[in-house]
């Protein structure tokens, strides 16, 4: 894959944890049985990209599943502290218990993945509709923008992932990169395969050494 030399990067994917409560067989993100045990990304490690990040148009924090982190109401109330943008977006797959809610509404946005009936038949899973369901109205009876992702197919013929919530706020694709574990990424999948190409050390000169 090539970038354009001169593209403008604005917006930052970035995944704090492996951990998830799907089991999705065609997920390279999620942190699978037998695995090194990548497990969370640190609260000290966040505050520390994020300096070193500097000021970034959108950031989108995602997983495996972010709100399994186990500081996850902490990372909420300060990710605003720690990166320097205007809109940060949690995703979620909306399960997590009633009793965590208002963690979501420290986030600028919420996206939502709606694994539908099709999705679990397909893949022997459960759905999440429900879950889904009861989320989405509780989330925007606060007043909270939320974007709800149908997921028929592990990946969404015709728009991709997140694709339709970037476009709806005028994102560009050769905008984005991904932040994980010490590197600077192209693209928001190349950290999640077991060959990932190359990435960049996160220095204060990573958008020259990208």
């Amino acid at each position: 894959m090539q970038f354009k030399a001169d593209r403008q990067i604005d917006r930052l994917a970035l995944p704090i944890t492996r951990a998830c409560d799907r089991r999705c067989p065609e997920c390279p993100a999620r942190e699978r049985e037998g695995s090194a045990g990548r497990g969370h990304v640190s609260v000290d490690e966040l505050k520390w990209a994020g300096k070193l990040i500097g000021p970034i148009g959108h950031v989108e924090v995602t997983g495996g599943e972010p709100t399994l982190h186990p500081e996850f109401a902490e990372i909420s109330d300060h990710i605003h502290e720690w990166f320097d943008s205007k809109d940060i977006m949690v995703l979620t797959n909306g399960w997590l218990p009633e009793g965590r809610w208002d963690s979501l509404l420290k986030w600028d946005r919420v996206y939502i993945s709606w694994y539908t009936d099709q999705f679990a038949a397909t893949y022997k899973t459960d759905s999440n509709t429900e879950a889904v369901k009861r989320l989405e109205a509780w989330l925007k009876e606060r007043g909270k923008p939320t974007f709800v992702q149908k997921m028929d197919a592990h990946v969404p013929f015709g728009i991709g992932p997140r694709t339709e919530a970037k476009c709806r706020f005028g994102y560009d694709r050769n905008d984005m990169v991904t932040y994980y574990r010490g590197q600077v990424w192209g693209c928001c999948t190349a950290w999640q395969l077991d060959n990932p190409g190359r990435g960049v050390v996160l220095t204060d000169k990573w958008r020259e050494d990208l």
